[in-house]
C-alpha cells in the first residue's frame, strides 16, 4: 500500500481530531492515523523530497492546513489543533469523501484560496503527489532504467 495523498488524509485527519472536545495533540493525530490507516513503519520512515520530514508527517500537515483554512480546525498552540463545531457539523452530514469541492463552501477557504494564482501553493489539483514527490519518483525510475540498461549492455 502507497501512502494516501494530503487530500486523502483530510477525512480521516478530522475525524481523529473530532473524537474529542478538547485539543490533540498533533504526534497522538499521526499515531491514530498510521494505525487506522495500516502504515507500516517503513512507508512512515520514508522521507519527504526536502528531507526535512517524513512523507507522512508532511502530507499531515498539508491536510491539516487545508482543514484550518476551511475553519474545521483550529490550532490551539504549537503542536495542537482542535476540532470546530463547523467541522462536528459536517461529520454528521455523513461525508464519506471530503474534496476540495467540500471545502470551498466555506468563505474563509475560497478566500485563502483565491490569494494565490493558479497554480500556487493553494491550487486545487486532483494530482496524489506534491511536484517534489513526482520528481524524486521519476528520478528513481530514470535511475532503475538506466541501471537495467547498463546491466543489459554489459552482459551482451
Amino acid at each position: 500500500m502507497s501512502l494516501p495523498s494530503f487530500p486523502q488524509l483530510m477525512l480521516p485527519t478530522l475525524a481523529v481530531v473530532c473524537q474529542k472536545l478538547e485539543e490533540t495533540p498533533l504526534s497522538r493525530i499521526e499515531e491514530e492515523l498510521a494505525r487506522s490507516l495500516r502504515i507500516t513503519s517503513e512507508e512512515r520512515a520514508v522521507m519527504a523530497a526536502s528531507g526535512h520530514r517524513t512523507l507522512f508527517t508532511d502530507r499531515l500537515s498539508w491536510a491539516r492546513l487545508y482543514l484550518v483554512k476551511a475553519g474545521l480546525v483550529e490550532p490551539t498552540r504549537r503542536g495542537y489543533v482542535r476540532g470546530t463545531e463547523r467541522a462536528r457539523a459536517l461529520l454528521a452530514e455523513g461525508v464519506v469523501d471530503l474534496r476540495f469541492d467540500d471545502l470551498n463552501r466555506y468563505a474563509e477557504f475560497r478566500a485563502w484560496r483565491d490569494r494565490y494564482p493558479a497554480g500556487g501553493a493553494a491550487a486545487e489539483c486532483e494530482a496524489p503527489e506534491r511536484p517534489e514527490e513526482r520528481i524524486s519518483a521519476s528520478y528513481d525510475e530514470l535511475q532503475e532504467r538506466l541501471s537495467r540498461e547498463i546491466v543489459t549492455r554489459v552482459q551482451a
